[in-house]
């Protein structure tokens, strides 16, 4: 993925997240490109502005927030691509933490993907004493 801006305008000081940051480029550059994904790194397949990435991601943000309390756990299994970032932001949005893993790099995905899910769990159980929600 690559991150394409042009903003000649500077954020105000006062941004401290990535969340207040795309809040203020959705408002003050809503349709300048947020970011690209390229096929093998040369091909722009698709794109996403600001305004699209911060729809996308305050949508996914309700539906984490109806499955988990904010400061919980979730494990992202997203394909490299646009919802990954959207996925990732929506997780900023609601206050999830999350784990960020590379399915396509994996070559025993289902050995390692059983392993994903386990090693969460741990993880949830460590952070807030409770077991990962089913849905």
């Amino acid at each position: 993925m690559t991150r394409t801006s042009q903003s000649p305008i500077e954020p105000a000081a006062s941004l401290c997240t990535f969340v207040e940051l795309l809040q203020w480029r959705a408002l003050s550059q809503p349709h300048e490109p947020a970011y690209s994904f390229l096929v093998d790194g040369e091909s722009r397949e698709s794109h996403t502005t600001y305004v699209e990435l911060d729809h996308r991601s305050r949508a996914i943000a309700a539906h984490l927030q109806s499955l988990a309390a904010g400061g919980e756990c979730a494990l992202l299994l997203y394909p490299p691509g646009l919802e990954f970032i959207a996925a990732f932001f929506g997780c900023l949005y609601a206050v999830i933490l999350n784990e960020v893993k590379d399915l396509v790099r994996e070559r025993h995905y289902k050995l390692k993907r059983h392993e994903m899910f386990r090693s969460a769990q741990h993880d949830a159980n460590s952070y807030s004493g409770g077991a990962l929600r089913k849905s």
